[in-house]
């Protein structure tokens, strides 16, 4: 084929053609013009249906992120209505009161206990972020529903360092007066409920927070699951 261009160009010009071959070159031009768009056409082409390909694999892979994390919060918030239904127990204790209390060393024993942290999986939205690719999610506000989430969970580990430290220092307080803190005895009890920093430990340990904000961490967790899940069947349909 070039070959044939060529030749025609060559013989334009020896017989002096030049309004012919002016009419050559142009429509050369406009043929290799048109090859370009076409070859940008199917590259175009070529790279929407790998970004089809990689946003259906990433939104999978989110959904399954999240449902690991979904099962973790789960587990923290079991651990902290517990560790909350164990201080309203002891709570006329810790105000002065007598009152009998079932089980009541398990129940000030639940106040210094500290849950398995919360890790996030957090290995399809880094990969994401790293490689510049959030925008390979089409819809916007799934897409900012998708990171706020994950700032959260950011705040959400700050938020359990303190709760953690607030544990830790109420387990050192409990240590002074408990010779086994896992099943502290009535006198040692009677002893440590003496001890104001103590007992204010017990109360401003931030279980009834730290319940709640697990729990809306927890609903919001949920719904991005289903909005995912949502989106994912419509980009798949």
């Amino acid at each position: 084929m070039l070959r044939f261009f060529r030749t025609l160009r060559q013989r334009l010009l020896t017989e002096n053609k030049f309004s012919k071959y002016l009419l050559y070159a142009v429509g050369e031009i406009l043929l290799v013009v048109i090859g370009i768009l076409i070859a940008l056409q199917i590259n175009n082409w070529n790279e929407n249906r790998n970004n089809r390909f990689a946003e259906k694999r990433y939104v999978n892979d989110l959904i399954e992120d999240l449902k690991n994390d979904s099962i973790m919060l789960n587990d923290i918030y079991g651990f902290l209505e517990s560790k909350s239904r164990s201080k309203e127990k002891i709570a006329p204790i810790l105000r002065g009161e007598l009152a009998a209390v079932d089980s009541m060393a398990y129940h000030f024993n639940m106040q210094w206990a500290v849950q398995d942290r919360f890790t996030p999986t957090t290995t399809t939205i880094e990969e994401l972020k790293n490689d510049g690719k959030l925008n390979i999610i089409r819809d916007i506000g799934l897409r900012r529903k998708i990171v706020s989430l994950y700032n959260l969970y950011s705040k959400e580990e700050f938020a359990e360092d303190m709760f953690n430290q607030q544990n830790f220092k109420l387990m050192g307080l409990a240590s002074q007066h408990f010779g086994n803190l896992l099943e502290p005895k009535p006198g040692e009890l009677s002893e440590a409920l003496q001890n104001k920093p103590f007992v204010n430990g017990i109360i401003a340990n931030f279980t009834f927070a730290r319940k709640d904000a697990i729990d809306q961490l927890q609903k919001q967790c949920a719904l991005l699951i289903r909005e995912l899940e949502v989106y994912k069947a419509r980009i798949n349909g």
